[in-house]
């Protein structure tokens, strides 16, 4: 486990589990890989919802543009 992670009540990790810097294990995690944010989920999801979230206010722009023209 990375620095300032944590694991809720009794919450089991799987061999090879590895939690990321911050990352939060709620519910038992049995596969093993490197998990992410709070809740922890797999890393590559993890990192490719934050890449998302960079684009949501062009998309909102796109969204309300497109509300406008109906």
């Amino acid at each position: 486990m990375a620095g300032n992670t944590g694991v809720v009540d009794h919450a089991v990790l799987g061999d090879d589990v590895t939690l990321a810097v911050r990352a939060l294990a709620m519910k038992d995690i049995p596969d093993a890989g490197v998990y992410y944010g709070q809740p922890a989920i797999p890393a590559a999801q993890g990192l490719r919802a934050a890449a998302l979230m960079a684009s949501l206010p062009e998309l909102r722009r796109r969204i309300q543009a497109l509300e406008e023209r109906l």
